[in-house]
């Protein structure tokens, strides 16, 4: 919480150190306020990623557990614990598709579209994975790009066909 400005003392001067200079796996495993069942799955993944000799499975699981609670919550603070999951990976890993699609995700929920374009056109050309189209479409699609978008829904479509793939030509109709 401290990252979407909850750490400030009634001076309204931070409580906290700089949290940039702790570092993206530093800011992803602080604790999560919160007794709900979701901020248990967070409070656990945390200390499975602090303890497992290969945290960036648990990383990653992390980072969509916290744009899940980000959705739920309706605090976009949230998001950006999820985008450093990401970036906390990618200094474990430089390049890592898992890590990429996580931040593009991000990026997209943010408004940042042209940003998460980028990331979702650097995902389609590395691999095919259904995913990455559907990233690719929906930022497109939130630009007004509705042609493209079509064409990156279908080619999700292509890959696999599911309810997720099904609910966005469903949109696009």
């Amino acid at each position: 919480m401290l990252a979407t400005g909850c750490g400030r003392s009634a001076s309204n001067q931070p409580i906290a150190p700089d949290l940039a200079a702790l570092g993206p796996c530093a800011v992803a495993l602080a604790p999560v306020a919160g007794a709900d069942k979701l901020s248990g799955k967070i409070a656990a993944a945390q200390q499975r990623a602090r303890t497992t000799a290969d945290p960036i499975p648990i990383l990653e699981q992390l980072g969509w557990l916290y744009v899940a609670k980000a959705r739920s919550s309706f605090d976009p603070g949230y998001y950006k614990l999820a985008e450093q999951c990401a970036l906390c990976i990618e200094t474990k890993r430089p390049n890592d598709e898992t890590a990429l699609l996580l931040r593009g995700h991000v990026l997209h929920s943010l408004h940042r579209f042209k940003e998460a374009e980028a990331i979702a056109r650097q995902l389609v050309v590395r691999r095919e994975f259904a995913a990455d189209s559907g990233l690719l479409g929906d930022v497109l699609m939130e630009q007004g790009r509705l042609d493209e978008a079509t064409a990156a829904y279908q080619k999700m479509m292509d890959l696999r066909p599911d309810l997720h793939a099904y609910a966005r030509a469903a949109h696009m109709r």
